[in-house]
């Protein structure tokens, strides 16, 4: 079966439809990593750029956003609607912010946050 998106075929195989299906309604923003990881005990001969590749075919696509909020590795971001987004500095988990607009951030450094970019 083959897709079409903006009149371009991604053409579907079983572990592209697995790792679309990983991403959907996915709030972790995972990485090429860890969607490879997830993915290779179901998919044993599947490739890093097997994943790589789809991901890069998305964004292409305009179906996925890179979320360049983790200096260790990219991101990923089925969510389409404007958002920003907030990582733990201790556990590196990365969060949405919903708000249309930027967040307007307090003075000075809010108790127990580190402001890294804004």
């Amino acid at each position: 079966m083959n897709i079409i998106i903006k009149k371009t075929v991604f053409r579907t195989t079983p572990q592209r439809t697995e790792i679309l299906r990983l991403l959907k309604d996915n709030f972790s923003h995972p990485s090429a990593e860890e969607i490879y990881r997830r993915l290779v005990r179901k998919f044993p001969s599947m490739s890093f750029a097997t994943v790589y590749n789809t991901l890069e075919s998305l964004l292409a696509l305009a179906r996925l956003k890179e979320v360049r909020i983790d200096p260790a590795r990219r991101r990923f971001d089925p969510c389409l609607k404007p958002h920003h987004h907030i990582r733990c500095v201790d556990c590196g988990r990365i969060a949405d912010l919903k708000a249309a607009r930027k967040p307007v951030l307090p003075k000075g450094r809010p108790m127990g946050f580190k402001i890294l970019s804004s």
